[in-house]
């Protein structure tokens, strides 16, 4: 019996963070005299992956090989925006704050049975099976305040779940080994089982589920997710 066991992990563990700004001054008339954006930008980033194979001679004609990978990444922005602006009315100030979120684990789970002739060395039949099931969630939430907060602010969130299966059977068989000529057949059925939901501009009043976003250098604003159903708990 033989196992082998092998990872790896890779990512950006702490934010890698980005300024930038920018003013522009029309040149002919324009709703506005002049106007600032101020941007700074935050990324993490993870992936990794981890397999485990098992290799059992059941005899000396009969073998199991089963094998289990999983692996995944996750993705983080934070966008974090001031803008300026100067009207003929006087200064008007606007603020964003964009959080995204997208993460993707997978399992893939391989079985292959192989038998051998007792009579005949290149005589075979040989079973595999496969599964591979992958998830996407991606979220993305918005908070935008106008004029300091005194007159307008929005609040979105827009979500997208997708799963995706995969089933493979193959059987691949030598029923004739001769020294001249061999005979060899195949079968490959497949399968695939997709499933998507996106969830656009959703309203912040839902479950129990609950998140926190960062209005502020100090405050928060908590409000209520909504998830959709499809979301295995494994993989949540």
């Amino acid at each position: 019996m033989g196992i082998t066991v092998n990872g790896s992990l890779d990512g950006i563990a702490s934010p890698l963070k980005s300024f930038n700004s920018s003013t522009t001054l029309p040149l002919v008339s324009s709703a506005y005299q002049k106007r600032k954006v101020s941007a700074t930008e935050a990324t993490t980033r993870m992936m990794g992956s981890g397999t485990l194979e098992l290799n059992y001679e059941i005899d000396s004609l009969h073998s199991v090989i089963s094998s289990l990978v999983i692996s995944g990444y996750k993705n983080q922005k934070d966008i974090s925006q001031d803008i300026e602006t100067e009207l003929a009315s006087g200064q008007q100030h606007s603020w964003l704050y964009n959080v995204t979120n997208d993460r993707a684990p997978s399992t893939t789970i391989g079985v292959d049975y192989t038998k051998k002739s007792g009579s005949n060395a290149g005589r075979y039949t040989t079973f595999r099976f496969n599964w591979a099931g992958s998830r996407n969630f991606s979220d993305n939430d918005g908070v935008q305040q106008y004029n300091n907060g005194g007159t307008s602010n929005k609040w979105i969130v827009n979500e997208a779940v997708s799963r995706n299966d995969e089933f493979t059977f193959q059987l691949d068989a030598v029923p004739v080994a001769r020294k001249t000529y061999t005979i060899e057949g195949a079968l490959k059925p497949y399968c695939e089982k997709p499933d998507r939901i996106i969830t656009a501009g959703l309203p912040l009043i839902s479950r129990s589920l609950t998140r926190k976003i960062r209005i502020t250098a100090t405050d928060y604003i908590t409000v209520n997710r909504y998830i959709p159903g499809i979301v295995p708990l494994w993989l949540n």
